[in-house]
């Protein structure tokens, strides 16, 4: 898949951000009014979304629309896309011993009875070899289809990245098995980016 990274964007972003916006321009074609988002975590694009008339609705730890974690907070209301842009990675990680990604699936569970019909999820995180540090898990292959079967959610579009000297480049999931999170400042060194349905 064709993503032109945006330079103006720090580490990963710079893949994450617009392959978000392909993908609404894919799923929507083109037309985004009327269409409401709830963006789990909070990122730098909502300004973008809403001045192409999208309704973005937050749940983050911090406030937002929903504050709070959410997997446990009370939502009524359904969404278009509901987005995962690098927060799954920090759901409910004690160390390395958590097995079962039971809290990344309720997560997923949750957001699925909260899209309308034709809604769909977005979801980018560090990906590679599974590791602990700086308050998420680096994920894998395994976490990955863990949480995909014990949700019943279905990939519908996914492509992987690696970064190498400061540029990002499309790869396959294989190729990121042995990378790690970045043991400096520079962000996630893999990325997976995702559309489930």
């Amino acid at each position: 898949m064709k993503i032109d990274e945006n330079p103006g964007l720090s580490y990963e972003r710079r893949i994450e951000i617009p392959f978000l916006f392909i993908m609404l321009e894919r799923f929507w074609d083109n037309d985004f009014q009327d269409k409401v988002i709830l963006d789990v975590g909070t990122g730098d694009y909502r300004n973008d979304l809403t001045k192409r008339g999208v309704t973005v609705k937050t749940c983050d730890l911090n406030g937002g629309d929903y504050a709070g974690d959410f997997v446990k907070v009370s939502i009524e209301e359904k969404f278009d896309c509901i987005l995962f842009i690098s927060s799954l990675e920090h759901f409910n990680h004690k160390d390395l011993n958590y097995p079962d990604c039971e809290y990344e699936t309720r997560a997923i569970i949750k957001a699925r009875q909260l899209l309308k019909p034709s809604g769909f999820i977005i979801i980018t995180l560090p990906y590679g070899k599974e590791e602990w540090g700086k308050g998420f898990i680096n994920w894998s292959e395994r976490m990955k289809w863990k949480v995909l079967y014990g949700s019943g959610t279905k990939v519908f579009i996914e492509g992987f990245w690696k970064q190498g000297n400061s540029i990002w480049s499309e790869t396959d999931e294989k190729e990121l098995a042995e990378i790690g999170y970045s043991t400096n400042s520079t962000g996630a060194r893999g990325l997976y980016c995702g559309v489930w349905i």
